[in-house]
């Protein structure tokens, strides 16, 4: 026999008066992504132009490098990288290049603009990486 508390409990719990499991995961999967870590993209520059991100966390301060596998450009410092609220933005000083997204929970990517060279084209990151580059063959 059940005891009046948790009598009370299970009325509540299946009268959704309790918030569980579902409230929870949809907490998660809405809160913005913490940008450490790696993300991909692909801009449409007239032909698609994959964009890889690498972020890191370095005494509080986000840092990176970008890679651009299509165009064989790997390594690209990332000269700021600024996380305010749900806006990834960063800054390639190196080619000219800024990026400002917004952080999108229902596709769970970062949104936003590719901005270079008096270009801007839509930019999308998600969480990804894309294969290493095959090494040279040998002779």
């Amino acid at each position: 026999m059940r005891g009046p508390i948790l009598t009370m409990l299970a009325a509540m719990l299946s009268a959704g008066a309790i918030p569980i499991g579902p409230t929870l995961a949809a907490e998660a999967t809405n809160a913005i992504a913490d940008p450490v870590g790696d993300w991909i993209g692909t801009l449409d520059a007239g032909s698609p132009v994959r964009v890889a991100l690498h972020i890191k966390r370095v005494n509080g301060v986000l840092t990176g490098s970008a890679d651009s596998p299509d165009q064989g450009a790997f390594g690209i410092i990332v000269s700021e990288i600024t996380l305010d609220g749900d806006h990834l933005n960063f800054e390639i000083d190196s080619i000219d290049g800024r990026y400002v997204s917004t952080w999108d929970a229902a596709k769970q990517r970062y949104v936003g603009t590719w901005a270079q060279g008096g270009r801007m084209l839509a930019l999308e990151l998600g969480r990804g990486t894309y294969p290493a580059p095959a090494a040279p063959p040998e002779h």
